[in-house]
C-alpha cells in the first residue's frame, strides 16, 4: 500500500507542475500577462507580508522553505481553489487564507494564476 502512495503523490506532484507551467504560460503575454503583472500582483502582494508573518507566527516560524501555488479564480476574481507544493505548515496557511480572497476579475473565468514564494537568507 505504502507503493501505491508514493505512486499517487507522485502522479499529484506531476500533474501540479504541468498546471503550473501551463499557468505560467498564460501570464506570459497578453491578456494573462496584463493581468497577472497589474490588478492580480497589486492585490496579492498588498496582503503579502501581514499573511506571511501571520503564517509565521501560527506554524511556529523556523526557517522557511520557498513553494509554489497555482490559485484558481472564478470569473468574478473569487478563489475556487488554491494548490500548494511542496506542502508545509507555512504554505497551507498561505494557502487556506489565499483560498477566502478576491481578486481583480481575471480574463476568464477558471484562470488559474501562479505563484512562486522563495525566500532569501538575510
Amino acid at each position: 500500500a505504502a507503493a501505491a502512495l508514493a505512486v499517487v503523490g507522485h502522479a499529484e506532484d506531476a500533474d501540479f507542475a504541468v498546471r503550473l507551467n501551463t499557468a505560467r504560460e498564460a501570464v506570459f503575454e497578453g491578456a494573462g500577462k496584463q493581468y497577472f503583472e497589474g490588478p492580480f500582483s497589486r492585490a496579492f502582494y498588498a496582503q503579502y507580508p501581514g499573511r506571511l508573518s501571520e503564517c509565521m507566527k501560527s506554524t511556529g516560524g523556523g526557517e522557511p522553505t520557498g513553494f509554489d501555488m497555482l490559485v484558481k479564480l472564478a470569473g468574478d476574481g473569487r478563489v475556487e481553489a488554491a494548490e500548494v507544493r511542496p506542502e508545509s505548515p507555512l504554505a497551507t496557511c498561505y494557502r487556506d487564507l489565499t483560498k477566502k480572497d478576491t481578486f481583480p476579475a481575471p480574463p476568464s473565468a477558471g484562470f488559474r494564476v501562479p505563484v512562486s514564494i522563495r525566500f532569501t537568507k538575510p
